[in-house]
């Protein structure tokens, strides 16, 4: 790696700056020899045509000073391989300019007008050659040609081991234009040497060396309120069960109304622990999406959206309760082996409501589109074809009405199943949201969806296992006034229904410590499968990167929230990227700071309010 420059000073006796040959295989239809095409810009402020390439800044190596230039003005993801020639001149200002090249392949990336570049153009050498206004980039072009001679496009492709990778996306290249807009190809055999890495453990990894000492800290910050909100909210449901439980709650309100009918009394009591949840439920919700969640600019919620949100969200917990509740009851006021047939009434409840997830009840929350036809839509149709699966298109998310957060996921079984994008997520670069479309894609490649489900039956088996025993436990149910010598099961009267929840959520918080380490294991095969597919570890890591820092995602969990959760934290994800890219004897870098917000356009975060 070159030694940094002193910048482009003004007062500088010369001027350094680096730039790149950033070369595509060219189209089949083109019938070009050369089998190359090289990205030339224009530059309106000169009105000519050139090579992309800047100034360096302080401190910057010549390697940095190319990646930079390239993104600014090109928007365009590479793998930045050797210096491929230097030209000098005397610049308009009478300076002594020296500016270094670098060959640049598997382009990636849209490009889009900006301040600095009007205009793109792939063009094969000899018409580059034409185009290029002055003759020292010309010369370049030349040299660079004449040194390809004999060899393949196919074989300039190959990543070399050493090779440095360009990591910066341009902010621009998030925009709609396709001018320019290109999609690498996978070079390596697949499986790499990096499929067999392992994904049911986890990465040895160090949050800090991915992000900085401030990003950190102010991921801290904004989870520290929401990790004692969870203790708060966690405190209060256990109160309500117990209150209900050793108060005699239930008995006593079926008596003072009189309720006789068990169908009823069922209604009675899911109606009751609904309202009592009403009187905190929605003000802790509200303190986060109104309140906290704007201090830190991520929330676009407003009072009425909310408020709808809670009343479309009481509706249909009312629904499914009564949906799922009713007949489980039945089943266990009319047979002994009602845990059985109770556990596979909610087996196929599950599998139902997955099935029902996307087209019944996620539209009752968002509004879903199909993707637009364009580069994104392109490109994930082009990894659809590399994974071997037909998704029939993506859908879009309006969160962008409740949330700044980006999201992706894939949902449904069956002739439902689609991959959901947040309409947030398409401000990021297209080569970004590949990335994410391509780790979804792993997801229903591998079938994780339709795995769950044996997972799901055996945990909820032993979650039904527990409520047989807990309804052997005469002692409790006696101390919340159920009698326990009745023709029907104690748990099976509506009283008792707070028991039966404390059962359940006791017993699913156990079996959640083991569907959460299956879940992170399927997390980090669908990371894999991007890896395998689209084979650019330095895009995966960069899309990693910006969307768990844009997000405010828990960077340094404790281990307790490491077990609870379904996902990787950040760090890690990003240790097992580069793991995949060293077995493959590729080099990788920690990607760049992603662009701060404007100030002026987010609420500033209030720290110590909580």
């Amino acid at each position: 790696m070159s030694t940094p420059q002193s910048g482009g000073d003004e007062a500088a006796a010369q001027i350094t700056a680096a730039g790149g040959l950033v070369w595509r295989p060219a189209d089949a239809a083109s019938h070009d020899d050369d089998g190359i095409e090289l990205l030339l810009v224009h530059r309106p402020k000169y009105d000519d045509w050139s090579l992309p390439k800047g100034k360096h800044e302080p401190g910057e190596t010549d390697e940095e000073c190319a990646r930079r230039e390239i993104e600014e003005e090109t928007g365009i993801i590479g793998r930045l391989g050797p210096e491929v020639g230097t030209t000098r001149y005397v610049d308009g200002k009478g300076r002594d300019k020296v500016v270094h090249y670098f060959e640049v392949t598997d382009p990636v990336g849209a490009f889009a007008p900006n301040h600095e570049v009007d205009e793109v153009r792939w063009l094969a050498p000899e018409d580059a050659r034409a185009l290029l206004t002055y003759a020292y980039d010309a010369e370049i072009v030349e040299t660079f040609a004449a040194g390809r001679a004999g060899a393949t496009a196919e074989a300039s492709a190959v990543a070399v081991p050493d090779a440095e990778v360009l990591v910066a996306v341009a902010a621009h290249g998030a925009s709609a234009g396709e001018v320019g807009a290109v999609m690498s190809t996978p070079t390596l055999a697949v499986p790499t040497a990096g499929a067999r890495l392992t994904t049911y453990r986890p990465a040895p990894n160090d949050p800090a060396d991915w992000f900085s000492a401030d990003e950190l800290a102010r991921a801290r910050s904004y989870q520290r309120p929401l990790a004692r909100l969870r203790i708060v909210r966690g405190a209060l449901s256990a109160v309500v069960l117990v209150v209900f439980v050793f108060g005699e709650v239930g008995p006593r309100l079926l008596d003072a109304l009189d309720v006789t009918n068990w169908v009823a009394q069922l209604f009675v009591m899911v109606a009751a622990l609904e309202l009592v949840s009403l009187l905190y439920n929605p003000a802790l919700d509200a303190w986060v999406d109104l309140k906290h969640d704007k201090e830190w600019g991520l929330s676009t919620q407003t009072t009425s959206g909310f408020v709808g949100d809670q009343v479309k969200s009481l509706v249909l917990g009312l629904v499914m309760n009564t949906v799922l509740l009713v007949p489980l009851y039945w089943v266990i006021r009319t047979t002994d082996l009602w845990w059985l047939y109770g556990w596979a009434l909610v087996l196929v409840f599950s599998i139902g409501l997955g099935f029902l997830f996307p087209i019944v009840i996620a539209p009752i929350f968002n509004k879903f589109t199909p993707l637009e036809e364009g580069e994104l839509s392109r490109r994930i149709d082009s990894v659809a074809r590399l994974a071997g699966v037909d998704i029939s298109g993506a859908y879009v998310a309006d969160e962008s009405r409740r949330s700044r957060r980006d999201n992706a996921y894939v949902a449904g079984l069956g002739a439902t199943r689609r991959v959901v994008l947040f309409d947030t997520l398409l401000e990021h670069p297209p080569a970004v949201v590949e990335q994410v479309v391509a780790h979804e894609i792993g997801h229903w490649r591998l079938h994780h969806l339709r795995r769950q489900i044996p997972l799901a039956a055996v945990l909820s088996f032993l979650v039904f296992g527990f409520l047989k025993l807990l309804s052997e436990w005469d002692w409790l149910f006696e101390q919340a006034g159920i009698p326990t010598n009745g023709s029907v099961p104690a748990i099976g009267n509506p009283a008792a229904l707070p028991i039966l929840l404390f059962g359940v959520q006791a017993g699913f918080a156990v079996t959640g410590l083991v569907s959460g380490w299956v879940s992170r294991a399927f997390e980090r095969q669908a990371d894999l499968e991007a890896l395998e597919l689209l084979q650019q570890p330095q895009v995966m890591l960069d899309m990693q990167r910006r969307l768990h820092v844009k997000n405010l995602a828990d960077l340094d969990p404790n281990r307790l929230r490491r077990l609870q959760a379904t996902h990787p934290p950040a760090a890690e994800r990003m240790a097992f990227t580069k793991a995949w890219a060293e077995a493959n004897h590729l080099t990788v870098v920690p990607p760049t700071e992603p662009p701060a917000p404007d100030p002026e356009s987010q609420p500033q975060p209030q720290l110590g309010r909580w």
